[in-house]
């Protein structure tokens, strides 16, 4: 008995529309930040990579040929340096 009224609120309730809930609205703005955040730290990192690039080049080349590759920045050097 419990269970035929139990079947009987749900039909009443009619079919589920998807896509209505919170996660739609909140998904654009998150990935909107998450792109922001993404690009930061992408462009804090290549600052890293550029300025350790900076300091090999300002040595001398005595000392960057007693260092050898082993004093050598292991990232590779930037594609759109000027």
């Amino acid at each position: 008995m419990v269970e035929e009224v139990h079947e009987e609120e749900d039909s009443e309730k009619g079919p589920h529309t998807p896509g209505r809930g919170h996660r739609r609205k909140s998904d654009p703005s998150k990935r909107k930040r998450w792109r922001k955040k993404r690009a930061r730290i992408k462009q804090e990192k290549e600052e890293a990579e550029r300025k350790l690039w900076e300091e090999w080049d300002a040595l001398t080349p005595e000392l960057r040929r007693l260092l050898g590759p082993k004093g050598e920045p292991e990232v590779p050097r930037s594609k759109n340096e000027d």
